[in-house]
């Protein structure tokens, strides 16, 4: 096995597998991670790709709010693309992927992990989005490629309440294809790759892609218009002044404001 770390993630290689383990803290989604695993999907087209995160706690919780709620317009929008091209390269991958989901998966932490072919989670783990997206919808591209990972009815509830939901529900509804113990869940997950269940059709996830890249930049734009609305600047001000203070001795349900969360 081939193995490379760097501060935002860490690479173990074999002959027809790559597992990409998010090294940022709580996995949160920083500029440098997101630029680097996309250039890492791309350079290994015929591997298969496990993605997990570090710890027992967080997956992630998405994106770094005190990384992007110092952008101004301008930045955000290259912040978003860069968010948007990483998530479509790991939607496309020609070999199968799968994520760990070793804790939490929120707001873009879900997104991301909801971009792989399967998804093998714990029983502590809560999933969804979070009380920001209520707010603030999730990108277009984010959003199809949700819905069409749980079908419209499941989807609509997920995308229109902003809320998470525990593991075993997550189950049910078809996102996590299977529920395992923390110990067993590196292994799961590597053997997943190899099961003879053939991933989602690659035609039908490119057509969907390639609808989503005419409208892309009105798309982004919009989201940005809601970003930088008075409400999710409030919003966003509020959390990372609460991510300052000092973690109190038991903290609220990650499905609530006090995930170190992040979008």
């Amino acid at each position: 096995m081939e193995r490379m770390q760097t501060s935002v993630l860490s690479v173990d290689r074999t002959a027809d597998t790559v597992e990409l383990r998010l090294a940022t803290p709580n996995g949160v989604l920083t500029r440098a991670l997101l630029v680097q695993l996309r250039r890492l999907l791309a350079a290994q087209p015929g591997r298969a790709v496990v993605l997990t995160g570090s710890g027992e706690r967080f997956f992630s919780p998405g994106l770094d709010l005190n990384e992007v709620g110092e952008l101004d317009r301008p930045s955000m929008a290259e912040f978003m693309r860069v968010f948007r091209e990483c998530t479509l390269q790991l939607f496309l991958h020609p070999a199968a992927t799968v994520c760990a989901v070793n804790g939490h998966a929120l707001a873009g932490g879900f997104v991301l992990a909801s971009c792989c072919d399967f998804r093998v989670g714990v029983s502590h783990a809560r999933i969804g989005l979070t009380g920001l997206n209520r707010l603030l919808p999730l990108p277009e591209d984010s959003r199809r490629i949700v819905g069409q990972l749980l079908g419209d009815r499941a989807g609509r509830e997920v995308l229109s309440t902003g809320s998470s939901f525990p593991s075993r529900k997550a189950l049910q509804l078809g996102w996590l294809d299977r529920l395992v113990e923390p110990s067993e869940l590196a292994a799961a997950a590597r053997g997943q790759t190899r099961a003879p269940s053939p991933p989602p059709g690659r035609e039908r996830k490119q057509r969907l892609v390639d609808r989503l890249r005419k409208g892309q930049e009105q798309a982004l734009e919009e989201f940005l218009d809601a970003w930088f609305s008075p409400a999710v600047q409030g919003e966003v001000a509020r959390i990372r002044r609460r991510l300052r203070r000092p973690a109190a001795p038991s903290a609220t349900s990650p499905g609530g404001d006090s995930a170190p969360g992040r979008r």
